[in-house]
């Protein structure tokens, strides 16, 4: 770790400094001594030198001063213009000259010897810091201590999460983390909470950090605890997510400098021990996503894979597809999403085609299915992420198929039911054949001329939709009025009406067969085309 003015200057503000006037690059420092001395010597062997700034202003000139890093001591307090304006402007315009070529600090109060002093515990104690924090790491400490030093070094809480959203370790002193709301649900209960997720999507937070091989920066907005990320790559695949919190001491650029050296140390730790990024079902997986994509499948080596897991070919299985946008999968959306339902359906497999992700769910390894997929539906709707459950299928090889009638209810879904985000292919699977059927024939060809007499005649529709509820009841009079909301008599009396207007031998059952066909043609045509 390469120590700077800006570094120095960070600490400085525990001891409440009064900076004036300062202008730090990225020099090394490696000692303060005092000002002025041998420059070539200073700018060789990196020290930092302490002189009045009556000293500094006297000393002006690149060939005297470039490469070097100052502290000058405002003792005739120019930068509070009790000298005179005159010696203020020619201070400023001296200085702005010299921003070119020197790092410098004004800094007023004490003695030149004492500032040396200040300067020198700092820079060791960040070297201290520093070669704690290499020997944690060769001797694979724990996490937490290891970001307990990287802690003390950004003088600030730091944490870091997984892909996934869930929290590895904690580094430094949370007292003032968990003061606020959001953190503080987080650390409970061990992952970013939903809440936290939906304001940093809102606010763009996760558009600045989720997919950036760079430090972003973070404000939350709203009292919220504005943070430094970055972001650990293995293999161009994002694995963890490093942060410093602003508690103690208000970040500074320089943090970011720090944290992208942290960063290295804190991979080479992490990757070790934490391999979150690895497939859990890797060789399936591939060979899955290839199913997706219309691939064939070598029935040995998929039994294989399958059974590997534990899993049967023929075990049962149901399809999940989540339909995710660009900037869902900018933001880490997919990642949270993937170990959002992992969490509720334990035992999926996720796989990713895409910016959409899959889930595939084998019925004897997930308990109470029916009931948790209620829960990971409530959640996907909060996110407003468009979404789809196939049926129950008897072969993992039909995911295929699948996935092609899933995303055909998301398509139907968003078209006619917008705004519920969640469309299940049995809802809409009449209103997926009647789609592909109207690509190739008039549908009305298709429907029992009695039907369609009905339908020209009944004006209202009345008369139509009540003896399609009682047909879809199996004629059952009570059931249909109950979902009708009318009296028996009321239902007895439109049958009757019905009865009158067409012919139809309601015991031959492919008439009743092409009785509800006919129905289900003509509401799609009413209602969707």
């Amino acid at each position: 770790m390469q120590v700077n003015l800006e570094m120095i200057y960070t600490r400085m503000q525990e001891e409440a400094v009064a900076a004036f006037s300062f202008y730090c690059g990225n020099r090394t420092i490696t000692g303060a001594g005092i000002f002025p001395e041998d420059n070539e010597i200073a700018r060789e062997s990196g020290h930092l030198l302490v002189g009045t700034l009556e000293e500094l202003l006297e000393l002006d000139g690149r060939e005297k001063l470039e490469g070097i890093s100052v502290i000058a001591v405002d003792t005739q307090h120019i930068f509070q213009q009790q000298s005179g304006p005159a010696s203020y402007r020619n201070a400023c315009s001296k200085l702005d000259r010299m921003s070119e070529y020197l790092d410098y600090l004004i800094v007023q109060g004490g003695n030149v010897r004492e500032w040396i002093s200040k300067a020198n515990r700092i820079i060791e104690r960040y070297q201290e810091q520093n070669q704690n924090l290499m020997l944690s790491v060769i001797r694979e400490e724990p996490l937490s201590e290891i970001l307990g030093i990287c802690s003390d070094i950004m003088d600030n809480p730091v944490i870091l999460y997984d892909s996934g959203m869930n929290v590895i370790a904690v580094g430094g002193n949370c007292e003032k983390l968990i003061e606020d709301s959001e953190w503080r649900e987080t650390l409970e209960k061990g992952y970013l909470s939903e809440h936290f997720i939906k304001n940093f999507k809102e606010s763009g937070g996760l558009r600045s950090a989720g997919t950036t091989h760079r430090t972003a920066y973070i404000n939350p907005g709203n009292g919220g605890l504005p943070s430094i990320c970055c972001n650990l790559y293995h293999e161009d695949e994002k694995f963890a997510v490093f942060a410093v919190v602003e508690t103690d001491i208000k970040l500074l650029p320089v943090h970011s400098i720090l944290l992208e050296y942290l960063k290295e140390l804190i991979y080479r730790r992490v990757f070790s021990e934490n391999r979150q990024h690895k497939e859990k079902y890797s060789q399936l997986k591939n060979m899955l996503t290839g199913r997706l994509q219309g691939q064939s499948l070598e029935p040995g080596a998929l039994n294989y894979s399958l059974k590997q897991q534990r899993w049967g070919r023929e075990d049962g299985f149901y399809l999940l597809k989540v339909q995710m946008s660009k900037e869902d999968v900018a933001t880490d959306m997919q990642l949270y999403v993937i170990n959002l339902i992992e969490k509720v359906l334990k035992g999926c497999i996720p796989l990713q085609l895409g910016s959409d992700l899959y889930f595939i769910f084998n019925e004897k390894k997930t308990e109470n299915f029916e009931e948790k997929l209620v829960l990971v539906k409530e959640k996907l709707v909060k996110y407003k992420l468009n979404s789809s459950v196939s049926y129950r299928f008897p072969d993992i090889i039909n995911i295929y198929e699948q996935a092609y009638l899933t995303t055909a209810a998301i398509r139907l879904g968003t078209r006619i039911d917008r705004e519920k985000y969640f469309y299940p292919y049995s809802k809409y699977r009449i209103i997926h054949i009647m789609d592909i059927l109207a690509e190739k024939i008039d549908l009305k060809l298709l429907c029992n001329p009695e039907i369609l007499h009905l339908h020209e005649n009944d004006k209202d529709g009345i008369l139509m939709q009540s003896f399609y509820v009682y047909m879809k009841e199996n004629m059952s009079l009570s059931k249909a009025a109950e979902i009708l909301n009318i009296h028996k008599s009321t239902l007895g009396y439109r049958l009757l009406k019905v009865e009158r207007m067409v012919t139809l031998n309601l015991n031959d059952s492919d008439v009743r067969q092409s009785i509800l066909l006919s129905c289900e043609i003509l509401q799609y045509l009413n209602t969707y085309k």
